[in-house]
């Protein structure tokens, strides 16, 4: 059990002593807890967690950067692909954009930008909302939107304390919110899946994992059942496999869909389909900790001062939204669905411009790369989801890549 009190000294230097000491009593009254409990703790609780301080980061958090802080290029192309929804959906008045996780709102300021250049009409009827649980983010953005004169368009949406939220027309659009989501972890013993509960040990002190029985929130997801229907052959796994259980993904795609009266889904992050994530290297565990621009697979250090991910099973997303009355696009990588969308031809566009300067062109360029890198933000997975939507042709961003004739940069 946690003792009652630390020096000082020894807490500043690995994490948040308030974060700390909430975890320590939770452990000591339990005497264990999930790791998606010490996610939640460290990242939301809404006096100590990571996502809750009022300390301006660029980027999420400030430690590590996102596509949108690269270029605005990234939320123009979003625009573009946001505006053929609105065409898809007969121009609907109005048409709502919700944004989870908007940070300080730079990528919502971008996409408002390219619908109101590219798309003057839907600007018209464009009603934005950010939606995200830090409010005092949720207060800088909005305090940016309005000296920039676009209050009239955007406005903010806490999460209500008995999860509804209000069925529109539009758009529900989240980059990089699902890998955030709390997580348990998991781990084969060679009989059976079990769970890594988090523990304090007496010798050491400090936090470690422990083996435990499945949680009952993890089994009422039947993880070994769900693995079996994707072909995921568990019992092949080395022993000692480790991967990420998300009920809390289940719940967020199913708000998605009570969300939408009627629309698209748009989800961007790092993951893959069940049949590439749950293998090879990454059933070492794909937990990943940011502090200070550095990565490490320690979510015991820094705690609540630094961003916890886990990899996104696009699958899941895809299936959960099939049992809450939504369809799917074909999961692509960032690098297709952005080039597809029109990425490259804002590049070539700039530099038709007589205007353009080549500092400003070179800049651009850079930032397109990285942003379509194979190796890097590129890899990077896309899946659209369908409400009460006519079946048509694939939408621009998710169309087959041809690649004589699709603009790759």
């Amino acid at each position: 059990m946690p003792p009652a009190s630390f020096p000082p000294s020894s807490l500043g230097e690995r994490g948040n002593p308030d974060a700390i000491a909430i975890l320590c009593d939770e452990i000591g009254r339990e005497e264990a807890i999930t790791f998606a409990r010490f996610m939640e703790v460290a990242l939301y609780h809404p006096e100590v967690g990571y996502y809750q301080t009022p300390a301006r980061r660029p980027g999420r958090g400030g430690d590590f950067i996102t596509a949108p802080e690269l270029h605005p290029f990234f939320g123009i192309t979003i625009a573009r692909q946001i505006a053929e929804m609105w065409q898809r959906l007969d121009r609907p008045d109005p048409f709502v954009v919700r944004e989870y996780g908007p940070g300080v709102g730079g990528m919502a300021y971008d996409i408002i930008a390219g619908i109101s250049v590219n798309a003057p009409e839907l600007r018209e009827v464009l009603r934005y909302r950010l939606r995200d649980v830090n409010r005092h983010r949720l207060a800088e953005a909005m305090s940016a939107m309005i000296e920039v004169g676009l209050d009239d368009v955007v406005s903010v949406e806490e999460p209500s304390r008995d999860n509804r939220i209000e069925p529109v027309t539009g758009v529900a659009l989240a980059n990089e919110v699902a890998d955030a989501l709390p997580a348990h972890q998991m781990i084969w013993t060679g009989d059976a899946l079990e769970e890594r509960w988090v523990v304090w040990n007496a010798a050491t002190g400090w936090f470690e994992w422990e083996t435990r029985p499945l949680s009952p929130a993890v089994q009422a997801t039947d993880p070994m059942g769900w693995l079996a229907r994707q072909g995921v052959d568990v019992a092949s796994w080395p022993i000692g496999s480790q991967i990420a259980w998300v009920p809390a993904l289940d719940n967020w795609v199913r708000e998605i869909s009570q969300g939408l009266a009627r629309g698209y889904g748009l989800v961007i992050d790092y993951g893959y389909p069940a049949s590439e994530l749950y293998r090879d290297h990454r059933l070492e565990g794909t937990i990943r900790a940011y502090a200070g621009h550095t990565v490490s697979d320690d979510p015991f250090q820094h705690i609540a001062e630094q961003d916890l991910t886990v990899h996104v099973d696009f699958t899941r997303i895809t299936g959960v939204a099939a049992e809450n009355g939504m369809r799917s696009t074909p999961v692509v990588t960032q690098g297709d669905f952005l080039s597809q969308a029109g990425l490259g031809q804002l590049l070539v566009r700039l530099q038709q411009e007589p205007e353009t300067d080549m500092a400003e062109y070179y800049r651009a360029q850079a930032a397109v790369l990285r942003l379509i890198e194979p190796a890097g933000l590129g890899r990077f997975r896309v899946v659209g989801l369908m409400k009460d939507v006519a079946e048509e042709a694939p939408l621009m961003g998710f169309a087959p890549v041809d690649l004589p004739d699709a603009l790759r940069i």
